[in-house]
């Protein structure tokens, strides 16, 4: 883990995912002055999860969380703390409790850089580029987390924001990229 990252939080056993349809978000309690609310909504869970989810962050939360601190570190060390934090966290959410996706491929376009793929990659539409995170590469698919602020697919203003995630092909992810980097945050 970079140096950089060696603050980040560490999963604790009174760790608790909540959801209710009062909240509207998912929230991570970490503790009783930590909590951190995801960008997913109710109807972002998987169906299990509703109408109400409370649930410790188990082993499998907590591996995926360090395997992303780990990606994160590596490719965008100079990250603050919090927004690390904020990003692993998410990353656990989607990759856990968010429900099935459909491949949403048609929204992009190829990327022609003919360089290697990395846990980060740079996606483009149409109008736009962005950053985003692998989570979950499968049979010439990848489940990805948009990092990037925000990322417009038309000129009418068809756009996704951080943290929403996609299935594509994976032959139209582009290697990371370090000036698509300047909108990340």
């Amino acid at each position: 883990m970079n140096q950089s990252l060696q603050t980040i939080p560490v999963p604790q056993p009174q760790w608790c995912w909540s959801y209710t349809s009062a909240k509207e978000f998912l929230v991570l309690q970490c503790a009783d002055d930590l909590h951190l609310t995801t960008a997913y909504k109710g109807k972002h869970l998987a169906a299990e999860y509703k109408p109400e989810l409370n649930c410790y962050f188990n082993l499998e939360h907590t591996e995926t969380y360090f395997d992303m601190v780990d990606r994160v570190s590596k490719v965008l060390p100079n990250l603050p703390v919090s927004m690390a934090f904020e990003i692993c966290v998410n990353a656990v959410a989607a990759k856990h409790l968010h429900k099935s996706i459909a491949n949403k491929s048609w929204l992009l376009v190829p990327n022609n850089t003919g360089q290697p793929i990395t846990c980060m990659v740079t996606i483009r539409s149409r109008v736009d580029k962005a950053v985003a995170m692998i989570l979950q590469q499968d049979s010439g698919f990848a489940t990805v987390m948009l990092l990037s602020e925000a990322m417009h697919f038309s000129d009418e203003q068809r756009s996704m924001s951080r943290y929403q995630i996609l299935k594509v092909n994976v032959n139209l992810l582009g290697a990371f990229e370090t000036d698509a980097s300047e909108n990340v945050f």
